[in-house]
């Protein structure tokens, strides 16, 4: 610069520069915010299906643990008439033994402390059996909700099977009771009203 410019000369080519200055410092700022803006669309549109694929990978997640609760339900349900069976069984059994030494003397009933020193049935066998019914009748409903499963027809089957031999043992256990119990006394009604206990219909 000469040196023969005056002062306000020389400020305004200073502010002149600083404009040019401030000018080139907004195109480089706003260039920057375009490329951050075109990041951040890059960054959305990765992190967009990674999120989606997040979502779907929970919810699978969640689809998987109740298929494992299905299956884990579904194969107790299998098992039942492997875990019942020994006990419908035992008490089939004992009744069984019990109702055979009857039938072949059956004019003379044992009494009921020879009953017990012959078979060991206890109130547990009683229960356990009653209890094993109860399953079984849940677990035929259940697989009767599932009809199109391979295994029902032959699971069916077996529960059917298992639950006639439990219901044959009660019913023989309940005759056996009565049979033992003898006839019942009851009380006959007459022209003069109802007699004593201790008269007969010949009296």
């Amino acid at each position: 610069m000469p040196p023969s410019a005056s002062l306000p000369q020389r400020r305004t080519e200073q502010l002149a520069k600083a404009m040019a200055t401030l000018s080139k410092t907004t195109r480089d700022a706003s260039q920057c915010c375009s490329q951050l803006n075109a990041r951040a669309r890059q960054l959305d549109n990765l992190t967009s299906p990674a999120s989606d694929a997040s979502s779907m990978l929970s919810r699978a997640n969640a689809n998987l643990a109740a298929t494992l609760v299905m299956i884990k339900d579904a194969r107790e349900k299998f098992d039942t008439v492997q875990d019942v069976e020994p006990a419908i069984e035992r008490l089939h059994k004992i009744v069984a033994e019990i109702d055979e030494p009857q039938k072949d003397n059956s004019t003379r009933v044992p009494s009921r402390r020879n009953l017990s020193n012959r078979v060991a049935l206890t109130e547990q066998d009683v229960y356990a059996a009653a209890d094993s019914m109860e399953l079984l009748r849940d677990t035929y409903e259940y697989f009767c909700l599932h009809p199109s499963w391979k295994s029902s027809p032959s699971t069916l089957a077996g529960l059917e099977r298992v639950h006639q031999m439990g219901l044959d043992a009660m019913c023989r256990l309940v005759f056996l009771h009565l049979r033992q119990a003898g006839s019942a006394v009851r009380p006959q009604r007459t022209t003069r009203g109802v007699l004593s206990s201790q008269e007969t219909a010949s009296e």
